[in-house]
């Protein structure tokens, strides 16, 4: 079973699994793990990455951790979306 993580189209899957979670549960979490897979299947469906499992496995784990760094730096935190309201619209 560990062999199937150095085949693309797993990887493929993957990612396509995860863009489906990201829908259903919109977090951004997801997408870096969307990012990580897609670039795994690039990276082994070129042939330019010839992992041994544990070695795809840390190597997905680190390009979606880059994933979702990248896209917090670009698309800013939640938090910031958040607009505090100070003065009621009833108060005269």
């Amino acid at each position: 079973m560990i062999v199937w993580l150095t085949v693309w189209w797993v990887w493929a899957a993957i990612a396509i699994a995860a863009v489906i979670v990201e829908v259903i549960f919109p977090a951004f979490v997801f997408l870096g793990f969307t990012i990580g897979g897609a670039i795994m299947a690039l990276l082994i469906g070129l042939g330019l990455l010839s992992p041994t499992p544990a070695w795809a496995v840390l190597v997905f784990a680190l390009l979606s951790l880059a994933g979702y760094i990248g896209l917090r730096l670009a698309l800013g935190n939640p938090r910031e979306q958040v607009k505090i309201i100070t003065r009621d619209i009833n108060d005269n």
